[in-house]
């Protein structure tokens, strides 16, 4: 299901997979748009039709965005709501064809040069989206006026109507620890942000009033909330595994949650500061969590944690027929132990044996698509599928999918979301034979020995786990029993 948000700020300040720019009908660009053509040497728009918008592949780092899209919004000075809705209209058009594009960022076109006002320029934009999109696409609309974006917010939050009633919003309370000043702030923004998007965060910071026993605080907020939003850091997870302060009351409150409700999803470990090992507690351990840390990274993360609360995640493809017993063509083998890309120590609680290590075998070859070759952006791409030499656990297909979506190194023409894992294949949807040749292969390894590596060290900590809890269900039994065989009764 396609979304639309309402943010402060501007295009290129959080990473895309479009980002629209405003020009004219007749190609001519704003001195803001000209700033973003000097610093990021982007291609010029040519003349089109009022309400049509280009696409070219974005120059830069892939971080950044992977296309920009010229979208003619004004001629001699003026712009309508009926050209904004038909621009809303060919993004969500392009997301349909494209899917790739998951996140699609634009200014609020119309209000400069064209005179439109921001409150009318919004929802018509929004609007001329939403009646096109069939993905789960979401488009982020950029304002610079605080009052502006909370008006917009406002007027679509009441839009949101269900049998007469407004829909509540989903709920999440954050838990973190007092450490600093700086981190309170940050955690304070985060929840800023996230009720700005829709989601009525709840902080102690706010909801914890004077005189309130907060213990009874905690546990109401724990229950009550559809999610509870973990902040990890080194000093949480020592309070944590210590059960001392606030967040050692809380990580009793949220473990006995779990085993109650059987409902793990609802809470959701987000990293703040440090690496995972030293910043997750040790009842955490496992859970797929989301990596908040500032960078290049961060709105990507972010994204991954709003269409989580709201629901809106990418759904998985429909199941087709069983198709017929194709051959395998090895390609040259993918082996992870010979790629030079730096990765953590090996995984030696796995196996002795590096035939348990997943690695690629090779390219399916019958099983590469054919590009469509249409003209449009995009339509030289196409899957290319690779057979594994097993089938991984789901733990270790989130754990490719995890450092393939967010890997340590890469080059500027990784594309993020393009790989699944599906039995024994991985599938990059969306590039080429000689993409993979040239950029993708590196990062295939990396991500599968990352992966081997990551799943290694969760298995051997939950071993290690198990024997401990074995060996204090033992002593307890072995104390019962020598204090039950020295008590006497008559």
């Amino acid at each position: 299901m396609a979304s639309v948000i309402f943010r402060r700020g501007d295009i290129f300040e959080q990473g895309a997979d479009l980002t629209v720019l405003p020009c004219s009908a007749k190609s001519h660009i704003s001195k803001t748009a000209e700033k973003h053509v000097a610093r990021f040497e982007l291609p010029l728009p040519n003349d089109q039709e009022l309400g049509e918008i280009e696409i070219h592949r974005f120059p830069g780092a892939g971080s950044i965005t992977r296309y920009i899209a010229w979208a003619a919004s004004v001629m001699e000075y003026r712009s309508s709501i009926d050209i904004l809705r038909t621009i809303g209209q060919r993004l969500g058009e392009h997301a349909n064809a494209h899917l790739e594009i998951q996140l699609i960022e634009s200014p609020l076109l119309g209000t400069g040069s064209g005179g439109l006002d921001a409150i009318e320029a919004g929802p018509a934009l929004r609007d001329g989206f939403m009646e096109m999109c069939t993905t789960d696409t979401m488009l982020v609309i950029y304002g610079q006026l605080a009052k502006t974006i909370d008006i917009l917010r406002n007027k679509q939050n009441m839009s949101t109507v269900n049998i007469g009633r407004a829909i509540p919003p989903p709920t999440a309370f954050l838990s973190y620890s007092w450490e600093s000043e700086e981190h309170k702030n940050w955690v304070r923004d985060l929840a800023t942000q996230l009720r700005g998007d829709g989601i009525d965060a709840k902080l102690d910071q706010w909801h914890a009033v004077p005189g309130e026993q907060l213990p009874q605080f905690m546990e109401r907020e724990i229950r009550e909330n559809d999610y509870v939003l973990i902040i990890c850091t080194p000093h949480y997870r020592k309070k944590s595994d210590d059960r001392t302060g606030g967040v050692g009351y809380e990580g009793d409150v949220m473990t006995a949650e779990v085993y109650t409700s059987k409902n793990d999803r609802k809470f959701i470990p987000i990293l703040a500061k440090g690496a995972w090992d030293e910043a997750s507690p040790s009842w955490l351990r496992g859970k797929y969590g989301i990596d908040l840390r500032d960078g290049s990274n961060f709105q990507r993360g972010y994204n991954d944690l709003i269409t989580t609360i709201h629901d809106t995640r990418i759904a998985s493809p429909p199941i087709g027929s069983k198709p017929s017993d194709k051959p395998v063509t090895p390609a040259a083998p993918v082996d992870p132990v010979s790629s030079p890309a730096p990765v953590p120590a090996s995984a030696k609680s796995l196996s002795a044996n590096s035939d348990e290590l997943i690695k690629i075998l090779g390219v399916i070859v019958d099983e590469v698509t054919e590009p469509s070759l249409d003209g449009t952006p995009g339509s030289a791409l196409y899957r290319v599928p690779f057979k594994l030499s097993k089938t991984p656990s789901s733990l270790w297909s989130d754990l490719f999918l995890q450092t393939w979506n967010r890997p340590p190194k890469f080059t500027s023409m990784h594309r993020p979301g393009i790989a699944t894992v599906t039995g024994n294949k991985i599938i990059l949807d969306g590039t080429t034979i000689e993409e993979v040749e040239r950029y993708h292969r590196d990062t295939l390894v990396l991500c599968i020995r990352v992966a081997n590596e990551e799943e290694s060290k969760v298995l051997e900590r939950r071993r290690r786990e198990a024997e401990l809890q074995e060996r204090k269900v033992a002593d307890h039994k072995g104390i019962v029993q020598d204090v039950a065989n020295k008590l006497k009764f008559d």
